[in-house]
């Protein structure tokens, strides 16, 4: 199952792609991957700062409507093909500060 996404950009064929996914259900998502074993603490950490860095949510129920059941209030950027990658991201303070880029090459390019 996929973590709750957001269309952040458009694909090569100038259709809506998702990029952005609910980090918290993000987390959730690793928690339950069979090869993952021992995430859990650093995933609960890391949902533990979605819900304190949250002010305030609203996403609805529906996911047939367009609404996000899933979101917490808080997505972070993971393309969601190779193709898709930006690396004008790179630049951004967040992946200065956190090597989020780096996670993406490597998911995408190897380490």
């Amino acid at each position: 199952m996929l973590s709750e996404s957001f269309s952040g950009q458009l694909d090569w064929m100038g259709a809506a792609s998702y990029t952005n996914f609910d980090l918290y259900d993000f987390c959730e998502k690793l928690e339950t991957a069979p090869i993952l074993n021992g995430v859990d603490a650093y995933t609960a950490e890391v949902k533990k700062g979605v819900t304190d860095a949250v002010v305030a949510e609203h996403h609805g129920t529906d996911a047939t409507a367009g609404e996000h059941p899933n979101a917490h209030g808080l997505s972070i950027y993971v393309p969601w093909r190779k193709s898709e990658y930006n690396s004008a991201y790179e630049g951004t303070l967040f992946a200065k500060d956190t090597s989020w880029d780096e996670f993406i090459k490597a998911l995408w390019f190897g380490p």
